[in-house]
């Protein structure tokens, strides 16, 4: 329950500055995230890599592709079903964005995808290290 608490703060900032479409850049934060934080999370094929962040607890990245969202949010919910992840929480906005949070055997894993006004997709792969207390 920690670790949902204390990346929750993660999370609630990544969506803030998701949904007012603002570029969190390349900085690291406060500290390097874990070595192989989003090693198992899923990456939608015909993406492209906009931005890299981090903390000493969480890694984000964000994508964009010309697919429509729904698109993107059917595979991942496959793709992370495939690979091992419970599915917690999957959840649509009325602004169209879906967030899904899984837990796998490490930390949380959200993914927070949002469709464009030219019909394509951009989204955030949002990992937390585990619980160390």
């Amino acid at each position: 329950m920690a670790t949902l608490c204390r990346v929750g703060v993660v999370l609630l900032s990544c969506s803030a500055a998701f949904a007012c479409g603002s570029d969190v850049g390349t900085g690291r934060g406060d500290g390097e995230p874990p070595a192989g934080l989003l090693r198992d999370a899923p990456l939608f094929p015909f993406s492209r890599p906009t931005t890299v962040a981090g903390t000493s607890e969480s890694l984000e990245q964000s994508y964009t592709s010309l697919l429509p969202a729904d698109t993107v949010a059917s595979w991942y919910r496959r793709a992370l079903d495939d690979r091992g992840w419970e599915i917690l929480s999957d959840s649509k906005a009325p602004n169209g964005m879906v967030t899904i949070l899984a837990q796998k055997s490490g930390g949380p894993l959200w993914v927070m995808i949002a469709p464009t006004t030219e019909g394509g997709t951009v989204y955030k792969v949002v990992a937390a290290a585990p619980d160390s207390t």
